[in-house]
This record gives C-alpha cells, sequence and structure tokens, in this order.
C-alpha cells in the first residue's frame, strides 16, 4: 500500500484502423487486483503515438484488454503448459518482469468460472508479439486454460501490477523459486543478465520432471535445482 504514489508504465491501446495515441494515466487496480498495485493506462511517455497494427490473431476489446490466439502450447515441468498467444505488439515491446494479466478462464457463453485467475508472463517476444504463460492445471479455470488448442481465442485483462525493481548498485541476484512460481522470474532473470549483473537460480521441486529446463534461462544463468525425493540437487 506504500508504493500507490509511484507510476508504472504500461500501455492503452485506442482501437483504430492504423493509429492510436497511448496517453499517460495512473489508476488504482480495482477489486481484483491487489490493494497495493496499480495500473496506468499509458506509458511513461505521454502522448505518444504510434502506427504498429494490432497483429493477426488480435482483437482490441478495450483501453484494458483484447483477445489473443493460441500460438503455441508447450508441456513443461512435468504436469504443466507453456500457453503462447498473440498480444497487442506495442504493449509486449514494454512489458517488464512481474507484470501479470487476468485470463477469462472459460467459454464467452458461459459463467463458470466466474471471475479471471491471474497468471504472471513467463516470457514476451517481441519480435514474434506473443506472451507465455505457465499453467498448472490444479482447478477449473487452470484445466480449461490448459486444454486450449492452437487457434484458439483467450480473452484476457492487462497487463496489471508491479515491476521489479533492482537497486542501481546490485551486481548479483539470488532467485529463489518453486513450481509455478518460477513464472515471473525468467522475465527478471533475463532483464539483469541484459544489465550485465550476474544472477543464480535457485529452483526446487518435488521431483526431477517438475523442474524447469535449464534451456529457458539466459545461458550465463546460474542454475542450482534441488527436489523433494533427492533425484537432484
Amino acid at each position: 500500500a506504500g508504493q500507490r504514489g509511484l507510476y508504472y508504465p504500461t500501455v492503452t491501446f485506442v482501437p483504430s484502423p492504423g493509429l492510436r495515441v497511448l496517453r499517460g494515466r495512473r489508476e488504482p487496480v480495482g477489486e481484483g487486483g491487489d490493494a497495493g498495485q496499480m495500473m496506468t493506462s499509458g506509458t511513461d511517455l505521454k502522448n505518444v503515438v504510434t502506427t504498429d497494427s494490432p497483429p493477426n490473431g488480435v482483437e482490441i476489446t478495450g483501453p484494458r484488454s483484447f483477445r489473443g490466439t493460441v500460438t503455441a502450447i508447450d508441456p513443461v515441468m512435468g504436469d504443466s503448459v507453456l500457453l503462447s498467444i498473440s498480444a497487442p505488439p506495442a504493449m509486449v515491446r514494454q512489458l517488464r518482469s512481474a507484470r501479470f494479466f487476468e485470463i477469462l478462464c472459460r467459454h464467452e457463453r458461459f459463467y463458470d468460472p466466474l471471475l479471471r485467475r491471474p497468471y504472471s508472463v513467463f516470457t514476451a517476444d517481441p519480435d514474434a508479439g506473443t506472451l507465455s504463460f505457465l499453467v498448472r492445471p490444479y482447478g477449473r479455470g487452470s484445466v480449461w486454460l490448459a486444454e486450449r488448442v492452437i487457434g484458439d481465442v483467450v480473452d484476457v485483462l492487462g497487463p496489471l501490477g508491479n515491476t521489479y525493481e533492482i537497486a542501481p548498485k546490485s551486481s548479483n541476484l539470488l532467485m529463489v523459486a518453486g513450481g509455478v512460481g518460477v513464472a515471473p522470474l525468467v522475465m527478471l532473470a533475463e532483464e539483469a543478465i541484459a544489465r550485465g549483473l550476474q544472477v543464480t537460480f535457485l529452483m526446487g521441486a518435488e521431483n526431477a520432471a517438475g523442474l524447469l529446463a535449464a534451456s529457458y534461462l539466459p545461458e550465463s544463468v546460474e542454475y542450482v535445482v534441488a527436489t523433494e525425493d533427492g533425484s537432484r540437487g
């Protein structure tokens, strides 16, 4: 709650054939967000004009929402999947680690589950114009989402939340995660390595199948794993 006065940059998309004006504005997250988190409707550069057109498979449905098309589904960490969807390119380019999206995990004409489910961004690909989410099928919403196939349309709200801030004097980062908690740290590791920082990444899981493959992290990350059954680490 102490961070309410800070300004966190994201993007507002105003539908038009070829021109969108992005305006900076600060607003608190509604009931679906954490009380200490902020969602903004613009970038940190006010009155920015972009001529980018939404990519194929993206429908802008509001200033903070869009429908994206599932472009890839990759099994990962045993029972989970990486779900990639198309997204507005200007938003993908400016996305930073720790932001999350609320995803509607049901068919459009149904109302169960009623509420959206929050998912941290696993990776953002500006060239492809896609976002990837780590989904483990535990409840009704996550099971529905994990069962999507390529070409399905997903209703997405966001980005929401705060970003990770790396202290200017930091040179070595230690990241610790277990299970799906690894999702927001992958982008953070990429950002840290791009800044020339050293990263040690610790991950735990029940067994070896539940570990994230090292290939999802930058090569220079020191990746250390451990499992409850003792098969790794």
